[in-house]
């Protein structure tokens, strides 16, 4: 069983995490858009939120995680790719 880490390895799990994470993103975006009601409803009636607090959780709550998918997911995954680019010359 190979267990070397390698440049390509690394590169190719901080993609599928980059994907794995727009996935979220736009199924998170898709129940807002077609559930939203129902989802207020529900967590109405769990806390005691007005619907423009609940939009602006959603809003910030999505900005946050798309910002780190680039930060810790993409960002690494170009760096790799360049640096195994360079080591292969």
């Amino acid at each position: 069983m190979e267990t070397q880490l390698t440049i390509e390895k690394l590169a190719k799990f901080f993609g599928i995490c980059f994907l794995l994470t727009a996935g979220l993103m736009v199924l998170w975006f898709i129940v807002f858009l077609v559930a939203g009601d129902l989802a207020f409803n529900v967590h109405s009636c769990l806390f005691d939120i007005q619907r423009p607090e609940w939009e602006m959780i959603n809003y910030c709550g999505m900005g946050f995680i798309k910002i780190l998918a680039w930060v810790f997911f993409l960002i690494p995954y170009i760096a790799l790719k360049i640096v195994g680019r360079r080591k292969k010359v």
